[in-house]
């Protein structure tokens, strides 16, 4: 892509906005995204409003629109049936329209069958964003207590905070300075507490989902092995398949969040919370891309601006649209026009590659999210060029959001765990020729010891922790392991009188898949 020309610097800037704007915010939840084995061949996309005077259309007309269903937490649901048959389009579009008003919004999203996809719909008069300025060490002088302080815009008078109501959070409010102040108190060790129990979780329901992909993958390995019993496997995948999502319907996360009617829903930061000490206050400032202090003095201004926020949305589209119109503007300068022109070429070209990107990264998040078996190095490759695309865009735009992107990805791509699978053998030479039966009672260890030889002896004392015992008759095994997890894995071969001596395997800074034979010298 071509380099952003100076004109086009001069635009995006961000011009005020009349304070009577309103948007259409849709955002997918993606904690709520669930399995549905009784969709066959479908998948649903649910959108969750506070307003039950939502009309939702789709790109392909022959999806189904449900209507309109109250919650139990007094939300409306719409769901909208997408057909998944085989050679059917799997991208669609959906609009947003707010019945009686002229505001609407769109998403795309790629399908996937099976599979429920959830979004969260609002109109609102504030668009919120929040700005933690460097304010550490603030001293918030109560005993075992710290404190998260909102300092909102006056105008903006129906905020709530909201936490998990296990965090026993107090709320106080106040004005200062032509400004409103939410105040959000918690104990130090309720929220230490809380925060452990959700790792806990999160790290089961890790196990548990690395547990059922073992399962899927052992069955369709030996599906054809006539004598694996593949009723009693399928019948055990279904039952885990059934615990893991009621685990993840059970799991929670910390959040804190502000709320209003006439606003979006912002979070705080989940490393801002996790950060939080005795006696020590973090300030929050609360901004309004939609807030202004004067009305536009003209049309050009007026549709110049709304380019502009929607460029800040990442809207390239609707963006390219408002400048083409201020281009048009009866109150534009012929240095005007041509300077929005330039820029609205500039939005067409942002929108085709981010279109792009955004395809990838819902292809990438369909790989992940599924239990289908991944290449690693294709899932590598996968994010290098998604990341390699925010980073283009953070140069094309300046915009701080995409590299952002780009760092977070990569960090994932480090966490991507590996393989360590083969197969546990006594070896004898007889007759001059090697000799090997199947190990079938071996205790697997993962060690934060570095490599040594020290840890063949019986009698090492530093074997770690237990990750496994495997006593599979063909001495085959099958281990999932997080980079950095352990440095050695150690074998000790269990109540076989031939074998007096450990083996270990160093996966020190290891990340790539590995097949390995575990040779147990016959004593």
């Amino acid at each position: 892509m071509k380099k952003i020309t100076a004109l086009f610097l001069l635009l995006v800037c961000v011009c005020a906005v009349h304070a009577q704007n309103s948007i259409v915010t849709i955002d997918e939840v993606t904690s709520m995204m669930q399995d549905d084995v009784t969709l066959d061949k479908k998948s649903v996309a649910v959108f969750i409003s506070k307003r039950d005077n939502l009309v939702i259309t789709s790109s392909n007309h022959s999806d189904v629109v449900e209507k309109a269903t109250k919650m139990a937490d007094g939300r409306y649901a719409t769901e909208v049936t997408c057909e998944m048959s085989q050679g059917a389009d799997r991208s669609r579009t959906f609009g947003i329209l707010i019945q009686g008003t002229t505001l609407k919004g769109e998403k795309k999203k790629t399908m996937v069958a099976g599979k429920r996809f959830f979004f969260e719909v609002d109109a609102a008069q504030h668009m919120l964003g929040l700005i933690y300025p460097d304010t550490r060490n603030i001293l918030y002088p109560v005993e075992g207590k710290a404190c998260v302080e909102f300092n909102i815009p006056q105008d903006i008078t129906d905020l709530q905070v909201e936490c998990n109501k296990e965090l026993r959070g107090k709320v106080n409010t106040s004005s200062e300075n032509g400004v409103n102040i939410i105040s959000l108190e918690l104990d130090v060790n309720t929220l230490q507490e809380f925060l452990a129990y959700s790792d806990k979780q999160q790290m089961e329901l890790v196990q548990m989902n690395e547990a059922y992909n073992a399962l899927k993958r052992e069955i369709d390995e030996k599906a054809s092995d006539a004598s694996y019993d593949i009723d009693a496997a399928e019948a055990k995948e279904k039952a885990m398949k059934e615990e893991l999502e009621q685990a993840q319907k059970a799991t929670v996360a910390p959040f804190v969040r502000l709320t209003g009617e006439s606003s979006n829903t912002v979070y705080l930061d989940a490393a801002k919370l996790r950060a939080l000490g005795a006696k020590s206050k973090l300030t929050v400032n609360v901004t309004d891309a939609l807030h202004t202090e004067k009305v536009f003095t003209g049309k050009f201004e007026e549709m110049l601006s709304q380019a502009n926020t929607h460029r800040a949305n990442h809207d390239y589209k609707l963006a390219k649209q408002y400048y083409e119109s201020a281009a048009l503007a009866d109150d534009a300068s012929s240095t005007d026009k041509q300077t929005a022109m330039e820029s609205a070429s500039k939005m067409e070209e942002l929108n085709v590659f981010k279109e792009e990107t955004d395809r990838l990264r819902d292809r990438l998040y369909e790989v992940t999210h599924s239990n289908q078996r991944v290449n690693k190095q294709q899932l590598h490759a996968l994010i290098d060029e998604i990341s390699e695309r925010y980073r283009t865009l953070n140069l094309e735009t300046q915009d701080p959001y995409f590299l952002d992107e780009a760092n977070r990805l990569q960090a994932e791509k480090n966490k991507v765990g590996f393989v360590l699978k083969g197969r546990f053998v006594i070896s004898e030479y007889k007759g001059g020729a090697l000799e090997e039966v199947p190990v079938t009672n071996v205790r697997i260890y993962g060690s934060q010891r570095s490599n040594s030889d020290e840890m063949d002896s019986p009698k090492f004392p530093f074997k770690g922790e237990v990750i496994e015992t495997v006593t599979a008759a063909d001495g085959k095994f099958n281990l999932n392991l997080q980079p950095d997890e352990y440095k050695t894995i150690i074998f000790e071969a269990i109540g076989n009188k031939d074998i007096k001596k450990n083996k270990h395997v160093s996966v020190e800074g290891r990340s790539d898949d590995r097949n390995v034979k575990i040779r147990f010298p016959k004593d």
